[in-house]
């Protein structure tokens, strides 16, 4: 790969991160117009954009829901201000493809792992350990009592 190969691969690199984290500041401030509405009316609005200009565009497959929320803009934009969205002025779209999404979730992190059990060798060589910690130090005491504890939830 040549110099122009690699600077267009770290464009593309720029670019895709400066993507992401615009994405996930839209959907934090989904998240203040989320919280900012009745229930049932956050369920049927979407953000859709932010502007340069501080135009914050939201999508609604309900008209009546577009309806409510131009009553609604001064609410939206003192909320998102209050949590320092740059948002001078809220555009409003009817948008009916979106009648069969619904609210969209935060990014969830991945499942934790269950808890593995400790190998018999482990658990005697953790013994081991314990029985060779010096008995009047501040870290072998800490150290003990930190094993036997976890010995004693591999008993349960």
């Amino acid at each position: 790969m040549g110099w122009q190969g690699l600077t267009e691969s770290a464009k593309s690199a720029t670019e895709l991160a400066a993507l992401q984290r615009h994405a996930r500041w839209l959907e934090a401030m989904q998240g203040v117009v989320r919280a900012a509405l009745p229930p049932t009316l956050a369920s049927l609005v979407f953000v859709g954009n932010w502007h340069e200009d501080e135009t914050l565009t939201l999508l609604s497959p309900s008209a009546l829901a577009v309806a409510r929320l131009k009553q609604m803009t001064p609410t939206l934009t003192a909320a998102l201000q209050a949590k320092g969205y740059p948002v001078a002025r809220i555009k409003l779209r009817v948008a009916p493809g979106l009648s069969h999404l619904s609210p969209p979730e935060p990014f969830a992190a991945p499942p934790k792992a269950p808890p593995r059990a400790l190998t018999p060798q482990a658990r005697s060589a953790l013994a081991a350990l314990a029985q060779e910690l010096p008995p009047n130090n501040e870290v072998g005491t800490a150290l003990r009592e930190w094993l036997a504890k976890l010995r004693a939830r591999e008993d349960r």
